[in-house]
């Protein structure tokens, strides 16, 4: 992209400013493009990771749902009624998310509080 410059030093004013300002336009144009390249491969793979964590992320939610009945039923077969092991399976539940929710607010808080001078 380099030329000679012994050609510029002959334009006048305006033809200079003309040829830096093509210069220019062409050096932002490549710029541009090398960084839509470099941000489309990265995007097009955050994007592929995004799909497999929603798909994990289904399969959980799934997963414990099926879980969850699964100890209702056990509990109603063992003789507890219907809606007492429903009650009782939704409070642990509840109170593990709860734990969960706590334990990784204080994780987040002890490492910020790291990070600061």
């Amino acid at each position: 992209m380099t030329r000679d410059p012994s050609p510029l030093v002959e334009l006048d004013t305006p033809e200079l400013v003309g040829e830096i300002l093509v210069e220019t336009r062409e050096l932002v144009s490549a710029h541009i493009a090398d960084v839509r390249h470099e941000l489309g491969g990265r995007l097009e793979t955050l994007g592929g990771a995004l799909r497999i964590t929603m798909i994990a992320v289904g399969v959980v939610v799934v997963t414990a749902m099926l879980l969850s009945l699964s100890i209702v039923a056990t509990l109603v077969a063992l003789g507890l009624s219907w809606w007492a092991a429903l009650w009782l399976v939704t409070g642990c539940t509840t109170t593990a998310a709860i734990l969960l929710l706590f334990v990784a607010y204080r994780r987040t808080k002890t490492a910020t509080t790291l990070k600061e001078p």
